[in-house]
């Protein structure tokens, strides 16, 4: 973007024009007919003839009121606001039935003029265009309504709002540092510089400072406000600016609700952290090349070697299923250097993946570690002892209170062990979760039932999943 598309951005936002709106039927008394208006719901006519007004109040009905946040306050004149294309924004609607967008409806309480925009459903807030700037120093009052095709849900509550004054008696300011008048201008060494001007002195004393910071890089503008004594701000840290990109800003006064003129505009540019961010290094596990070394979990713990010397608010880990071809990203805080996978991303058995670190230092991310590459385990099928046999109706025991016995499951971490239980005679189901270390189990009293026939198997469990079934099934007889 060169000096003249940003410039007349800046202007634009801020433009002593009053511009156009989109201009509706002129309106009667103030404060019931711009109501009246902004309440009145899309037609109800219909193409198809068969739909009757009933059925689309009925329709209506059933969409909630959004909630309009701002600009604005609930009585007249509102506060002011800093642009004549200020963004208007609203809490979207939390609704099951289906909708087709939002209706925005703006009333010039002035110039007694109304304006409608539509958007869709996934648009919460709503920036008046260039070519509907708002008229300077005219009061406004506006809401917002659920829309489903022709159909218009109830309004939201209102919100009022008044537009400044621009002036061209005012005196300018002059901005001093960062930056330069021409772009990119100089590289500051700061993600909160400190923006500094010269003092004005008027006839009347003023309100204040408005300082518009501009970033060319993302297109978003920034507006801070300053004391009428102040001659430097400085950008907070919970706005930190961006790594690489480029600004560009002014400064104008206040003097109640009038504006005066910008100053010079001076442009500078934010460092690039991708080059001063060095990239960790993978630990473990894996190798290379694929398919890497065997773990012996689903939810493994990657290792990193920190970084240190630079400033960075994190490291990103990712992680790539080579078999099914899918990916996720975890993050983490910069004293972390190891991550395990949650429960709830556990890793599949018998795939492969492969997996690497990087830093991040807010949304600049460093270079990438070293690849490592490893493979998870085919889960095993535990082996079972006693008692029965691998047929029915098998032998009979002598207690109601037997011990299940298995061996040992290895070369794997999990869970726990499944016991599935069942009554062959009663055909019921029972499932006891044991403990990943035992092999044995002894049924409580009153879980068999005297001369039913049982068979049971075993699985290993890791979180939600199960693992194949014991090699072999076992029935016996309660006697």
């Amino acid at each position: 973007m060169g000096f003249g598309q940003i410039a007349q951005r800046l202007r634009r936002s801020f433009s002593t024009s009053s511009g156009s709106v989109q201009v509706h039927s002129p309106l009667g008394l103030e404060s019931l007919e711009h109501r009246r208006l902004l309440s009145t719901s899309l037609s109800t006519t219909t193409t198809t003839g068969t739909t009757t007004t009933a059925a689309i109040t009925a329709a209506a009905t059933t969409l909630p009121a959004p909630v309009a946040v701002s600009p604005g306050s609930t009585t007249s004149p509102g506060p002011l606001v800093t642009s004549l294309n200020p963004t208007l924004t609203w809490n979207p609607v939390a609704t099951t039935t289906v909708f087709t967008g939002y209706q925005i409806n703006l009333y010039d309480v002035t110039l007694k003029k109304s304006s409608t925009y539509t958007t869709g459903v996934s648009v919460h807030s709503f920036t008046i265009p260039t070519s509907s700037t708002l008229a300077q120093g005219d009061t406004f009052v506006w809401n917002v309504r659920a829309l489903d095709g022709t159909v218009s849900g109830p309004p939201s509550n209102y919100l009022y709002f008044h537009t400044p004054t621009f002036s061209t008696t005012l005196p300018a300011p002059v901005a001093v540092s960062p930056g330069s008048s021409t772009s990119p201008g100089p590289v500051v060494s700061s993600l909160t510089p400190t923006l500094t001007w010269k003092p004005v002195t008027t006839a009347t004393p003023i309100s204040g400072y408005l300082i518009n910071l501009y970033d060319a890089t993302t297109g978003k503008l920034t507006q801070y406000t300053a004391s009428s004594t102040a001659t430097s701000l400085t950008i907070p840290s919970t706005a930190k600016l961006a790594y690489g990109n480029h600004y560009v800003w002014n400064i104008r006064i206040v003097q109640g609700n009038t504006f005066g003129p910008p100053s010079n505009y001076l442009y500078f540019q934010t460092s690039s952290a991708t080059a001063t961010l060095p990239a960790p290094v993978a630990v473990s596990p894996g190798s290379i090349p694929s398919p890497g070394s065997l773990v012996t979990s689903l939810r493994p713990t990657l290792t990193w070697q920190p970084i240190s010397g630079v400033t960075f608010t994190g490291y990103q880990v990712t992680l790539y299923d080579v078999t099914t071809h899918t990916s996720v990203n975890f993050n983490t805080g910069t004293s972390v250097h190891s991550f395990t996978i949650p429960t709830s991303a556990q890793l599949t058995a018998n795939n492969t993946y492969v997996w690497y670190v990087r830093a991040v230092n807010g949304t600049v991310s460093g270079p990438v570690s070293n690849y490592l590459f490893f493979h998870t385990p085919v889960l095993p099928q535990p082996v079972i002892t006693s008692p029965g046999s691998t047929t029915s109706p098998g032998p009979v025991i002598t207690t109601l209170t037997p011990t299940l016995t298995w061996k040992a499951v290895t070369g794997i971490s999990f869970d726990s062990y499944q016991i599935n239980l069942y009554d062959v005679t009663t055909k019921t189901f029972q499932s006891i979760q044991v403990s990943p270390t035992a092999t044995s189990y002894t049924l409580p009293a009153g879980m068999l039932t005297k001369g039913d026939t049982y068979v049971w198997n075993l699985r290993i469990k890791i979180g939600s999943v199960t693992g194949p079934e014991s090699t072999t099934y076992l029935y016996f007889q309660a006697e």
